[in-house]
């Protein structure tokens, strides 16, 4: 069976937030997001997203977490002013199954029954094509592009 649960960051409790935590770092250990920059490990992740208050799609296939997709959503005057799309990961037992799509239209449909039609916005590394196809697919258009200015040191820059 196949499901689609959105949940806050906050509401992760015990068994989720570990079945959640091991899906992210499988996730993040072949993640092609800017690959040349050290990855935070899945406990920082989802401690920066409930910081953001942040919202976390799962999808489960048989009740096991497959895929992620974590989105936040900017309010002014209690209405959705801008989504988010923040992070698309889907488990490396489970990818080429469009599961990282049907998570991305699965919160789309999230939102519109919340009677928001907002743009929705998201961030991604030029050189990961896969998420560039991914997010063209459903109908994203590039808006610009980036350079990512790295520097390799071992002292704290402040």
């Amino acid at each position: 069976s196949r499901a689609c649960e959105l949940l806050a960051v906050d509401q992760l409790r015990d068994v989720a937030l570990l079945s959640v935590t091991e899906l992210l770092e499988d996730v993040l250990s072949t993640s092609m997001d800017l690959p040349k920059l050290p990855q935070p490990s899945a406990l920082e992740k989802l401690s920066q997203w409930r910081d953001e208050r942040s919202e976390i799609l799962i999808w489960r296939i048989d009740s096991i977490p497959a895929g992620l997709c974590v989105v936040e959503a900017s309010m002014t005057s209690n209405a959705v002013s801008s989504i988010e799309l923040k992070y698309v990961g889907v488990a490396s037992r489970f990818r080429q199954q469009q599961i990282a799509s049907r998570l991305i239209r699965c919160m789309a449909a999230h939102y519109l029954e919340r009677n928001c039609s907002v743009a929705m916005t998201v961030t991604a590394d030029q050189s990961n094509i896969a998420a560039v196809r991914l997010y063209e697919s459903l109908g994203f258009q590039r808006q610009s592009a980036h350079e990512v200015w790295m520097k390799k040191t071992s002292v704290a820059v402040g």
